[in-house]
């Protein structure tokens, strides 16, 4: 019951006779009146007369309440690399009682309790145990917390950060802002405090974000919060989902808005270097206002409604959410890589006008360049979406149209007589053609858009069609399908420890029953046959739905019942997984079927690859 998270009480009685009560109380009074160690002389007299030969009685279990979906909530975390720490002012026995009914201690996790340290040794031993014992969780009072803060704040934490779990209960509410920052300063990543009272807001203040959840306590925490929710496990979606979602958006949109300005930059710089440096603007006026506002605008900010995959499979993968610890999106090699982009199309609008129109400027030559330079813009973001939303089509095609209907009031700066000619329209097209290459980031957007590795093995599970429409286009070996899922799944797999291949990081622990209709095979001679789920299956095989795993297994028709009922997981899923041998003694290999650590993996219409 206490390995359950249960407050556990033991009740037991002693019988005692009037001569030995007598005794007793003359003891115990005795030792109350004692003027040193008094609480131990206490303690020794009931541990002599009443705490001792005790008749058993029962067992009281007592549950500490939890909201709806703590559990699963804290293991999605945990799969989404976010590391948990619980700071409480309970007593040590509830905190370990909460920590383990939540399951943010795993059941037989050894527990190293650090409590009522009085001098620097003890707490140096303390830490030299934690530092040889990484994978155990630290259950500390706020006595003992102090004076590893104050003699050892720095050994502490640089240990502290590499447990899997901290639990810190009778903490004031001044130290559990102390150990946000402290977490913050040392480890230099976001802290984000989670609290429901007022204890609570000193330490959501000193985060980079707070959250308050609105409880019995009342609403100070929700109030001094950057974000409020009512229900603990509500902080799945709002960092999985909408977390996510926030910063790829932003980043997307941050660097469009780089790229905005700095292509319009290029364009100028080129004109000025034709006019030999004279200080006069290219684009003036209302074009340049035009530029800023009704012509770029629209599209550009739609970009904030793209997303690459949708709520529940973010939800069933919080792997993805793991991704975002690279920061690849907003990254130094990103910024550079939007920056030449920028430079280099930029160069190319105003360097081919000028060339084509055999002009340094003029009417005829604005025309040409700017046209090309709001088309250029649109077609940017029309590549770079990932998911088309209504919104984002009706601005791409409405600035379109809003600027073509602008062109005739343009007069001041274009040759209208020259813009309904045909030599003007074969202009804007090559300069845009022109703009798309060398630096091919047509191709480089598919692959970006269609062999991100989280994407992948989001996507496939959800659609296994999903990446047969990407891959149908010119350069299919090049772009070698088989090898991106290999490469990219391989260190996925060995981060579980996973020696066999899946075709997914699905984490069953967390991750609801998979869906039934994916693809399936057979394990044998090294290799993973897959076939398509709207075709009978290969090889004689029959299917077989296992009642406890939710998933279909595939047998040779001639596997004894017994065996298929066992769930015996000789061969791909119905979600596609190579899962290892259960065969409880019998012989895999008589059925044809054999463990595999590094097969191929054939995929439809796919020539196969290591």
């Amino acid at each position: 019951m206490a390995r359950e998270g249960l407050r556990t009480l033991v009740v037991g009685r002693k019988r005692l006779s009037q001569e030995r009560y007598h005794e007793f109380s003359k003891n115990y009074k005795q030792a109350s009146l004692s003027l040193s160690s008094r609480d131990t002389l206490m303690a020794k007299v009931v541990h002599s007369y009443l705490e001792c030969d005790l008749e058993l009685l029962g067992v009281t279990g007592v549950e500490d309440k939890l909201q709806k979906d703590v559990k699963p909530s804290l293991e999605l975390l945990r799969n989404a690399g976010v590391k948990i720490w619980m700071l409480t002012g309970d007593k040590i026995e509830t905190a370990r009682c909460v920590a383990v009914s939540s399951k943010l201690v795993s059941r037989g996790q050894y527990i190293h309790t650090v409590s009522k340290l009085k001098d620097p040794e003890s707490a140096q031993e303390a830490l030299d145990f934690l530092r040889n014992k990484t994978e155990a969780c630290l259950l500390i009072d706020g006595d003992s917390l102090t004076l590893m803060l104050s003699q050892f704040r720095t050994t502490f934490i640089s240990i502290a950060v590499l447990l899997p779990t901290v639990i810190a209960c009778r903490c004031s509410p001044t130290q559990k802002a102390e150990i946000a920052l402290l977490i913050r300063r040392h480890t230099k990543k976001r802290v984000c405090c989670i609290g429901d009272g007022g204890n609570d807001v000193s330490m959501i203040q000193a985060a980079d974000v707070g959250i308050g959840i609105v409880g019995k306590e009342g609403r100070q925490a929700s109030l001094a919060a950057d974000f409020s929710i009512t229900q603990f496990h509500h902080l799945t979606k709002l960092l999985v989902w909408h977390g996510r979602n926030s910063y790829k958006r932003s980043a997307k949109l941050a660097q469009f808005i780089m790229h905005r300005g700095l292509i319009i930059s290029a364009c100028q710089t080129m004109y000025s270097i034709a006019k030999h440096f004279e200080p006069k603007g290219l684009f003036i006026n209302w074009l340049l206002v035009g530029y800023a506002t009704v012509y770029t605008n629209a599209p550009v900010f739609s970009l904030v409604l793209d997303r690459d995959v949708d709520e529940e499979l973010a939800n069933l993968y919080p792997e993805l959410y793991k991704e975002l610890k690279s920061g690849r999106s907003l990254s130094y090699r990103s910024f550079f890589t939007w920056v030449l982009v920028s430079v280099y199309q930029g160069s190319v609008i105003q360097g081919f006008s000028q060339i084509l129109v055999d002009a340094t400027s003029g009417p005829r030559l604005i025309s040409v360049s700017f046209t090309a330079l709001v088309l250029n813009e649109l077609a940017m973001v029309a590549i770079s979406i990932t998911t088309w939303h209504p919104i984002m089509i009706f601005c791409i095609i409405g600035t379109g149209l809003v600027y073509a209907a602008s062109v005739p009031f343009l007069g001041d700066y274009f040759d209208l007589r020259y813009v309904v000619t045909v030599g003007w329209v074969w202009r804007v097209a090559v300069l845009i053609s022109r703009t798309w290459s060398p630096p091919n980031y047509r191709k480089n957007c598919f692959r970006s858009v269609a062999f991100d590795t989280s994407h992948i093995m989001a996507q496939f599970s959800s659609d296994p069609n999903w990446v047969q429409e990407k891959c149908d286009a010119k350069g299919r070996e090049e772009i070698r399908v088989g090898a991106a899922f290999t490469e990219a799944l391989s260190k996925d797999c060995a981060k579980r420890s996973r020696r066999n291949r899946l075709l997914h990081g699905v984490s069953p622990s967390t991750s609801p029953a998979p869906k039934q209709q994916k693809a399936y095979g057979l394990a044998r001679d090294d290799s993973a046959l897959l076939g398509m789920p709207d075709k009978s299956p290969p090889f004689g095989l029959e299917a077989v739905s296992h009642p406890l795993l939710h998933s279909l297994y595939y047998f040779p028709a001639d596997v004894p019942t017994s065996v298929k009922s066992k769930g015996w997981r000789g061969v791909l899923d119905g979600e596609g997984r190579l899962g290892k041998l259960d065969a409880d003694g019998t012989n895999p290999e008589e059925y044809g079927l054999f463990t595999t650590t590094s097969s191929s993996v054939y995929l439809p219409g796919y020539k196969s690859m290591d």
